[in-house]
C-alpha cells in the first residue's frame, strides 16, 4: 500500500511540476513577445489559468502527505498523544467525504463539458473538457490516497497500539 501511495504521490507532483514548467515558459515568452517583437500570443493568461488549475488539483496528494493541507494548526497543535492519532482519522475520514462530494460534481462537470462541447469564450476556444480532466484525475487521484491513508492510520493503531 505504502508504494501504491508513493507512486500516485509522485506521479501527481511530476504531472504538477510539469504544469509550473509551462506556465513559467509561457509567461516568459509572452513577456519577451511583448517587449522585443511588440506581439502577444494572446493564449498566456487563459492556458496559465488552466495550467494554475492543474498544478493545484495535481499537488493535492503531496500537500496532504506534506502536512502543508488545510487544517487549523492553532487547534490542532493542542491535541497530544493518543487523542491526537484520532483526531487525524478523523480529519482524514471528512477529507474523504468531502473529496468524494467534490470529485462527484467535478467528474459530473467534466462530463456535461464533453458531451455539450462546450468551449472557452478566449481566442482558441480551448473545450473546457480538456483543461477539467487534470481537476477530474486530481481529485480522483486525492480521493484514493486519502482513503489508502486512512487504511494505514487505523492499521497503525491497531498493530501498534497508537502508533499512526
Amino acid at each position: 500500500m505504502e508504494k501504491v501511495m508513493k507512486g500516485i504521490r509522485k506521479v501527481t507532483l511530476e504531472i504538477s511540476v510539469v504544469a509550473i514548467l509551462i506556465m513559467a515558459v509561457l509567461e516568459i515568452v509572452e513577456i519577451f513577445g511583448r517587449s522585443i517583437f511588440n506581439h502577444s500570443l494572446m493564449i498566456v493568461d487563459e492556458y496559465a489559468g488552466y495550467l494554475m488549475s492543474c498544478m493545484v488539483f495535481m499537488g493535492l496528494c503531496h500537500s496532504y502527505y506534506s502536512g502543508s493541507f488545510v487544517r487549523v494548526e492553532a487547534i490542532y497543535g493542542k491535541f497530544k498523544g493518543q487523542f491526537k492519532k484520532y483526531i487525524d482519522i478523523v480529519y482524514t475520514f471528512i477529507m474523504i467525504v468531502f473529496t468524494a462530494a467534490f470529485g462527484y460534481y467535478s467528474i459530473l462537470l467534466n462530463y456535461k463539458s464533453f458531451t455539450k462541447h462546450l468551449v472557452s469564450t478566449g481566442y482558441y476556444m480551448t473545450p473546457l473538457w480538456i483543461p477539467q480532466v487534470f481537476m477530474s484525475v486530481g481529485i480522483i487521484c486525492f480521493f484514493i490516497y486519502t482513503v489508502m491513508d486512512l487504511i494505514r492510520k487505523i492499521k497503525n493503531i491497531r498493530e501498534k497500539g497508537g502508533e499512526a
